[in-house]
């Protein structure tokens, strides 16, 4: 069993905030829920190993205004990460891909207080 350290969402915001390194500006986040493999075969480990959220249907100026990124799964893991840059996807029109630095773990029970999923979008955003 691997020990890792577990951040609180909002505290893990506001102490980034306090001493920002990747231009974190806003309290504002996108919440990507990523399956074990989704459909565009990137496992949740490939995409924190890459630092890169690959072919996302988002808002690109929407996604651009936020300041971080938080990954969840199904197997109840999620990260939270500082968003570095956004880019149009060159595969596939209205999609983005979104590049972060420094994730860190939270407790997944934290998003599900914020965050309302229906089958339809694995994408949400979310302010505090």
């Amino acid at each position: 069993m691997s020990d890792f350290k577990v951040y609180k969402l909002k505290q893990e915001i506001d102490n980034r905030l306090k001493n920002p390194r990747f231009g974190e500006s806003n309290k504002k986040c996108i919440v990507v829920r990523l399956d074990t493999l989704d459909e565009k075969k990137f496992s949740f480990n490939e995409t924190v190993f890459f630092q890169k959220a690959r072919g996302y249907k988002a808002s690109f100026e929407g996604t651009k205004n936020c300041s971080f990124i938080v990954l969840t799964d199904s197997m109840n893991f999620s990260i939270l990460a500082s968003i570095v840059e956004v880019n149009r996807n060159k595969e596939k029109k209205e999609r983005i891909d979104i590049f972060f630095r420094d994730p860190c773990h939270i407790n997944k029970e934290e998003i599900d207080k914020y965050v309302d999923w229906n089958n339809s979008n694995p994408v949400r955003k979310i302010e505090f």
